[in-house]
Protein backbone atom coordinates (compact mmCIF):
# COMPACT_ATOMS: atom_id res chain seq x y z
CA UNK A 1 0.00 0.00 0.00
CA UNK A 2 1.35 3.62 -1.11
CA UNK A 3 1.94 5.82 1.55
CA UNK A 4 -0.10 9.21 1.67
CA UNK A 5 1.91 10.63 4.51
CA UNK A 6 5.40 10.94 6.44
CA UNK A 7 4.82 11.73 10.01
CA UNK A 8 8.21 13.46 11.09
CA UNK A 9 8.73 12.19 15.04
CA UNK A 10 12.34 13.66 15.19
CA UNK A 11 15.62 15.21 13.68
CA UNK A 12 19.29 15.87 14.42
CA UNK A 13 22.08 17.89 12.43
CA UNK A 14 25.68 17.91 12.02
CA UNK A 15 27.67 20.32 10.21
CA UNK A 16 31.47 21.66 9.61
CA UNK A 17 31.32 24.85 10.82
CA UNK A 18 34.09 25.93 8.20
CA UNK A 19 30.34 26.03 5.32
CA UNK A 20 28.13 26.51 8.14
CA UNK A 21 27.47 28.63 11.48
CA UNK A 22 24.16 27.18 12.37
CA UNK A 23 21.64 24.30 11.12
CA UNK A 24 18.97 23.29 12.86
CA UNK A 25 15.91 21.12 12.39
CA UNK A 26 12.76 21.21 14.63
CA UNK A 27 9.64 19.02 14.00
CA UNK A 28 5.96 20.02 15.87
CA UNK A 29 2.97 19.51 14.90
CA UNK A 30 4.55 17.11 11.89
CA UNK A 31 6.07 19.79 10.22
CA UNK A 32 9.64 20.15 10.16
CA UNK A 33 11.28 23.95 10.32
CA UNK A 34 14.96 24.31 8.92
CA UNK A 35 17.21 27.19 9.69
CA UNK A 36 20.69 27.00 8.30
CA UNK A 37 23.35 29.81 7.95
CA UNK A 38 25.54 28.98 5.46
CA UNK A 39 29.03 30.87 5.58
CA UNK A 40 31.15 29.45 2.68
CA UNK A 41 29.56 28.96 -1.07
CA UNK A 42 28.96 25.46 -2.14
CA UNK A 43 30.04 25.11 -5.39
CA UNK A 44 29.40 22.57 -8.53
CA UNK A 45 31.18 19.15 -7.51
CA UNK A 46 28.69 19.32 -4.17
CA UNK A 47 27.03 15.91 -3.54
CA UNK A 48 24.87 14.46 -1.53
CA UNK A 49 24.14 11.41 -0.06
CA UNK A 50 19.92 10.02 0.57
CA UNK A 51 19.77 6.91 2.90
CA UNK A 52 16.35 5.32 3.79
CA UNK A 53 16.22 2.60 6.98
CA UNK A 54 13.49 0.87 7.91
CA UNK A 55 12.39 -1.24 11.83
CA UNK A 56 9.88 -3.49 11.23
CA UNK A 57 7.53 -3.76 14.31
CA UNK A 58 9.42 -6.74 15.82
CA UNK A 59 12.92 -4.93 15.62
CA UNK A 60 14.48 -2.21 17.30
CA UNK A 61 17.63 -2.47 14.90
CA UNK A 62 17.17 -0.26 11.64
CA UNK A 63 18.10 -1.63 8.38
CA UNK A 64 19.12 0.28 4.75
CA UNK A 65 16.90 -0.17 2.52
CA UNK A 66 17.61 2.12 -0.16
CA UNK A 67 20.17 4.44 -0.99
CA UNK A 68 21.21 7.46 -3.40
CA UNK A 69 24.33 9.30 -4.12
CA UNK A 70 23.46 12.13 -6.34
CA UNK A 71 25.12 15.26 -8.07
CA UNK A 72 23.33 17.94 -5.59
CA UNK A 73 23.64 21.18 -8.40
CA UNK A 74 21.87 18.87 -10.72
CA UNK A 75 19.33 18.32 -8.57
CA UNK A 76 18.40 21.77 -8.30
CA UNK A 77 18.01 21.82 -12.07
CA UNK A 78 16.31 18.88 -12.77
CA UNK A 79 14.28 19.16 -9.81
CA UNK A 80 10.93 17.67 -10.28
CA UNK A 81 12.06 14.32 -11.93
CA UNK A 82 13.63 12.64 -9.24
CA UNK A 83 12.52 12.04 -5.52
CA UNK A 84 15.11 14.64 -4.12
CA UNK A 85 14.30 16.60 -6.43
CA UNK A 86 10.80 16.88 -5.82
CA UNK A 87 11.59 17.43 -1.81
CA UNK A 88 14.09 20.54 -2.82
CA UNK A 89 11.32 21.95 -5.06
CA UNK A 90 8.59 21.82 -1.96
CA UNK A 91 11.34 22.84 0.50
CA UNK A 92 11.70 26.09 -1.92
CA UNK A 93 8.21 27.17 -2.29
CA UNK A 94 7.77 27.69 1.59
CA UNK A 95 11.34 28.64 2.21
CA UNK A 96 14.37 30.25 0.56
CA UNK A 97 16.84 27.53 -0.49
CA UNK A 98 18.66 27.99 -3.02
CA UNK A 99 17.20 27.15 -6.80
CA UNK A 100 21.03 26.52 -8.51
CA UNK A 101 24.69 26.71 -7.81
CA UNK A 102 27.01 27.91 -6.68
CA UNK A 103 25.08 28.42 -3.49
CA UNK A 104 26.16 31.92 -1.94
CA UNK A 105 26.72 32.49 1.93
CA UNK A 106 23.41 33.74 3.69
CA UNK A 107 20.50 32.99 5.90
CA UNK A 108 18.31 29.93 4.62
CA UNK A 109 15.05 28.73 5.88
CA UNK A 110 12.05 26.10 4.91
CA UNK A 111 9.25 26.41 7.15
CA UNK A 112 6.23 24.36 8.02
CA UNK A 113 7.54 21.64 5.53
CA UNK A 114 5.22 18.73 5.40
CA UNK A 115 5.35 15.88 3.31
CA UNK A 116 2.09 14.09 1.07
CA UNK A 117 2.31 11.19 -0.46
CA UNK A 118 3.87 12.46 -4.09
CA UNK A 119 7.09 12.88 -1.98
CA UNK A 120 7.08 9.25 -0.92
CA UNK A 121 8.97 6.30 -2.48
CA UNK A 122 6.50 4.39 -3.83
CA UNK A 123 8.36 0.99 -2.99
CA UNK A 124 8.49 1.49 0.60
CA UNK A 125 6.16 0.08 3.20
CA UNK A 126 4.08 1.64 5.55
CA UNK A 127 6.25 1.48 9.31
CA UNK A 128 9.34 3.15 10.32
CA UNK A 129 12.15 4.82 9.23
CA UNK A 130 15.12 6.78 9.39
CA UNK A 131 16.32 8.85 6.95
CA UNK A 132 19.38 10.48 6.53
CA UNK A 133 21.00 12.99 4.19
CA UNK A 134 24.48 14.19 4.22
CA UNK A 135 26.07 17.16 1.36
CA UNK A 136 29.51 16.08 1.20
CA UNK A 137 32.61 16.67 -1.73
CA UNK A 138 34.70 13.99 -2.78
CA UNK A 139 33.71 10.14 -2.14
CA UNK A 140 30.82 9.59 0.09
CA UNK A 141 32.52 8.33 3.11
CA UNK A 142 30.02 5.98 5.25
CA UNK A 143 31.51 7.45 8.80
CA UNK A 144 30.68 10.92 7.49
CA UNK A 145 34.24 12.12 8.21
CA UNK A 146 33.93 14.27 4.63
CA UNK A 147 30.35 15.54 5.62
CA UNK A 148 29.91 19.09 5.56
CA UNK A 149 26.03 18.53 6.59
CA UNK A 150 24.32 16.02 7.61
CA UNK A 151 20.68 15.51 9.08
CA UNK A 152 18.88 12.57 9.99
CA UNK A 153 14.66 12.10 10.81
CA UNK A 154 12.82 9.72 12.02
CA UNK A 155 9.48 9.06 10.50
CA UNK A 156 6.81 6.53 10.24
CA UNK A 157 4.92 6.23 7.02
CA UNK A 158 1.09 5.89 6.72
Amino acid sequence: QQAKRMIFSNGRTTYNRDFFSNFTVSIFNETVDSDLILVKSLHAGLKGHLSFEYRSAISKAFQKVFQVDLDYCNVLKASKKSISGRWAVSMQKIGNYSTKCPIPPAYYYAHGWKSNGDLVPSFLALGDYRITGSLYYGKYRENGNNSILKCTVNVNLV
